[in-house]
């Protein structure tokens, strides 16, 4: 690698700025806005992004390729690059033959159903070739500290790009008539029913040719489902809404089955316990009559069937593994809104933070606090946990989220210990406004998931005006007095001894916490950790300790001057 200009020079452009932040733009798109807020400007966003780290990626790979005795080779790999994706997206978006030829290639690869959108408009998005063009012609060969990191990243783009290839499964959304036997297709495979859609089989060999491209199906459409039996009765439905019947060919109708439209909340929760790349639509997506039986079947997604028996009665029937999930509703929030909560205690550790204030904080704290915030926001606004869809928005939540409570709980645990010992009469009071805290910003959050607030954004909204405002009005309180969490020690001249004690204190907690987390994944390691951070934390507390019980008592440590209120 050492010789190889062009592989360095792409390594250079993946690392920069620009293409990280593309990466994350593909990431947050595909695996957060596409899925609860789908518009035209996500169908696109995910386009731009591609089109502007891949060509790296492809000048990578054909840098390994290339001969090195070719000349002007770095021009050669970056002309084979762009001009290699842009005529790959062109060509896919506007061929249908070439499309389904990309499609089984890369089926024949990764064993698994591929889908390619057929949508020309998303032809705009080859604009991101230019900016990804200039970056390239300014970039210089990555240095050799870059080349670990740029690694990294290549592998990461891959792995997004593999991850957006399979095909979306929106569970059963497709039904028809094959002989005598009632269909039902799912983007993984057909089943098929012979007495009415009560039971269902797999069937390989069934194919239906009229099933719609779920990547550009308009779900809000309405469809008439007509019994033949009965002449001018009629169902009809539109997805999300009730299903209605009618006698006189659709002219009135009244509700027959009242269907509640997927709520943000339902879908994170299937996110979270469905593998694959599962798509939740608003049902039914089709239905369609059994002349044989008298039963009418509605395709419902991923719940399977709604058969409507020939007395009337509706009944929700599995589909191999596509059924309706039976769980409670505290099952549902705890695997939702279990990364909130994580929020949440952060929030309190912040709470610790901001109002348990005292003399010794360091510059260097105050800047680990800041950091914390940063990681604590980044989750909050960017890959919020509940909706984070997919595995890669999933662990980026968790990492900024498990980051900012390494920063932050060392920090609140130092700053409880600190208000025992100075202002040991106002640590209930600290204790109680952390828990306030913390239910004041999780409280929107769990109206959101139980239905009470119709959406993420707006609970994020008040949550955080919340949250913000509580600490606002305490560290108000604090500065005016009338909070008084005030400490009964000060120190004039900050002595060095108490320093190292508090640091000795800080990183204990933070190994202590780590080894934790550790423990929790299952590395055995962490138990190490927990050990030598708790020896660090008793060391610390004990210096520090011994230190203001002497200043309290009006005995200067050498070190530095220390006054007694």
């Amino acid at each position: 690698m050492t010789g190889n200009l062009a592989l360095k020079k792409a390594l250079a452009c993946i690392s920069h700025p620009l293409a990280v932040g593309a990466v994350l733009l593909l990431v947050i798109n595909d695996h957060l806005l596409r899925h609860f807020w789908p518009s035209w400007l996500t169908g696109k966003l995910g386009d731009f992004a591609w089109l502007f780290f891949f060509p790296f990626i492809t000048a990578a790979l054909l840098a390994w390729l290339l001969p090195a005795r070719l000349q002007a080779r770095q021009q050669w790999v970056g002309g084979l690059a762009f001009t290699l994706v842009g005529a790959v997206f062109f060509l896919a978006k506007t061929l249908p033959g070439f499309r389904g030829d990309v499609i089984k290639v890369l089926e024949g690869v990764f064993r698994f159903p591929i889908a390619i959108s057929d949508d020309v408009t998303d032809l705009v998005a080859l604009l991101s070739l230019v900016p990804a063009l200039w970056l390239w012609k300014k970039s210089r060969a990555a240095s050799p500290k870059m080349l670990h990191p740029s690694l990294v990243l290549l592998a990461s783009g891959l792995l997004l790009t593999m991850a957006n290839m399979p095909q979306p499964n929106p569970g059963i959304y497709c039904l028809g008539q094959v002989g005598e036997e009632i269909a039902a297709c799912a983007s993984y495979g057909c089943y098929t029913s012979t007495n009415g859609g009560l039971s269902w089989k797999v069937n390989e060999d069934v194919q239906l040719s009229d099933c719609p491209d779920i990547t550009g199906e308009d779900t809000t459409a309405p469809e008439n489902v007509v019994i033949p039996a009965q002449p001018g009765v009629t169902y009809s439905f539109t997805p999300g809404g009730d299903i209605q019947r009618s006698e006189d060919d659709g002219a009135t109708g009244k509700v027959e089955y009242q269907i509640s439209p997927v709520t943000q909340a339902q879908k994170a929760y299937y996110f979270k316990t469905h593998t694959g790349n599962p798509v939740l639509m608003d049902s039914p997506q089709d239905g369609i009559f059994d002349s044989a039986s008298g039963n009418l079947i509605f395709a419902m997604g991923h719940e399977g069937v709604l058969v409507r028996h020939a007395d009337g009665l509706y009944k929700l029937v599995q589909v191999g593994p596509y059924g309706k999930v039976k769980t409670s509703q505290l099952n549902v929030l705890m695997t939702v809104l279990s990364g909130e909560l994580g929020l949440a205690a952060c929030f309190g550790g912040l709470v610790v933070v901001v109002l348990g204030l005292y003399e010794e904080r360091s510059l260097l704290k105050k800047m680990v606090s800041v950091m914390a915030v940063v990681f604590w926001l980044f989750p909050v606004f960017f890959v919020p946990p509940a909706l984070s869809a997919g595995s890669y928005a999933a662990m980026l939540s968790s990492i900024s989220i498990l980051v900012a409570g390494l920063l932050i709980f060392p920090l609140a645990l130092d700053g409880f210990f600190m208000v025992g010992i100075l202002a040991p009469d106002s640590l209930l009071k600290l204790g109680l406004l952390v828990i306030a805290g913390m239910c004041l910003f999780f409280l929107p959050y769990l109206l959101w998931g139980l239905n009470l607030l119709p959406d993420y954004r707006l609970a994020t909204l008040v949550a955080v005006i919340l949250g913000g405002g509580f600490l606002l009005i305490q560290y108000r309180a604090l500065m005016m007095g009338t909070l008084n969490l005030k400490p009964e020690v000060s120190l004039q001249i900050e002595p060095a001894r108490v320093k190292r004690a508090g640091w000795l204190f800080f990183v204990g907690a933070f190994l202590t916490i780590g080894g934790i987390g550790l423990v929790v994944f299952g590395l055995n390691i962490g138990f190490a950790g927990v050990l030598i951070g708790l020896i660090l934390m008793v060391s610390g507390a004990w210096t520090r300790r011994q230190v203001w019980v002497a200043a309290k008592k009006g005995e200067p440590e050498q070190e530095g001057s220390i006054q007694t209120k």
